[in-house]
């Protein structure tokens, strides 16, 4: 369970700029694309300064040439280039597989269900964001409410005030949170209720994997962090969004009372950045992985020791091996 993803640093990205990329995308070339078809080496280039010249303030958010092309190329891999051309990526080109594809992106119902599957790679490339998110947890609250977690260590960054910034201007425009109230999660992805579900689950089942948990229990838990959580929850719409042809992710039993998630997939929910590697402590330690949680933690505490995060002491504390255990 220690084969954990390595993230790139959090960069500034343009949220606003790329809404309209993937809106001017999808409007230019869904009607016409077939899966595999090579697109003119200009393709990109072309999206590119549409946005940029059309709308060089998008929502006072300046477009950078060389920014938004990385950002469907390189950070979403939404296009694949070859020597011909471009063409729009499947499942099998990306680094995550959780991650919606470019063709996916394009053939999506609408451009709000296109944003919405970009807004859900978008957490996955930056997953540090997750935690964060539970501070527009109901009734709702500002977007300053992030303020607290800069210094804090999660996955394998330290978030800071730049980042903060960053990340509150992202998750506003690429409508994962909605002004209400205050800003509240809307429509949570299929990446939020993953990874909302695994600790809900394990703080439902004193961080035992395998075990049968009473639905309502882990309900409860969810309801804290977003509204209608039963109703996404028990969606299947999630699971097969995660994972199109790997079956589902947690097993639903004794008439939906009841809800179970193995070793295999949570297994695969930590290597698909969906896990904190915190949380990954605690279940070895339960599990008495010591050798395993060792090894995770030697992995981490370089990291951890070169940012000197806030909350330094208490993360390493979670992957220290209990030395008067018998490991297996």
């Amino acid at each position: 369970m220690s084969r954990l993803r390595q993230h790139q640093s959090h960069q500034p990205t343009q949220p606003a700029a790329c809404k309209v990329f993937l809106t001017r995308m999808r409007r230019r070339l869904a009607s016409e694309y077939r899966p595999g078809q090579l697109l003119p080496r200009n393709t990109v280039d072309d999206l590119v300064q549409e946005v940029v010249q059309g709308d060089e303030h998008v929502a006072g958010v300046h477009a950078k040439t060389g920014e938004l092309r990385d950002t469907f190329t390189d950070k979403h891999q939404i296009f694949i280039q070859s020597e011909s051309g471009w063409r729009f990526s499947e499942r099998e080109d990306l680094l995550n597989s959780a991650m919606f594809s470019g063709l996916e992106l394009l053939q999506a119902q609408s451009d709000t269900h296109a944003l919405h599957r970009f807004a859900h790679n978008h957490l996955l490339l930056y997953p540090e964001t997750f935690p964060l998110l539970r501070a527009f947890a109901p009734p709702g609250s500002e977007n300053s409410a992030l303020d607290r977690w800069a210094g804090h260590f999660f996955f394998s960054r330290k978030v800071n005030s730049v980042t903060i910034d960053c990340i509150a201007r992202e998750v506003e425009h690429l409508q994962i949170v909605r002004k209400g109230q205050g800003f509240e999660l809307f429509r949570p992805t299929p990446a939020v209720i993953a990874y909302n579900f695994v600790d809900a689950y394990l703080q439902a089942s004193d961080m035992r994997l395998d075990h049968g948990v009473p639905t309502q229990d882990v309900v409860t838990q969810l309801n804290m962090y977003f509204r209608e959580a039963r109703k996404y929850l028990l969606s299947p719409d999630w699971q097969r969004d995660l994972r199109p042809s790997g079956g589902p992710l947690l097993k639903r039993e004794m008439g939906d009372s009841q809800l179970r998630l193995g070793h295999e997939e949570f297994l695969w929910l930590t290597e698909h950045s969906l896990v904190e590697p915190s949380t990954v402590g605690r279940v070895l330690r339960e599990l008495k992985a010591f050798a395993a949680l060792q090894s995770l933690r030697e992995k981490l505490e370089p990291i951890l020791t070169k940012n000197t995060p806030v909350n330094e002491h208490e993360y390493l504390s979670t992957l220290r091996p209990d030395e008067n255990e018998p490991s297996r």
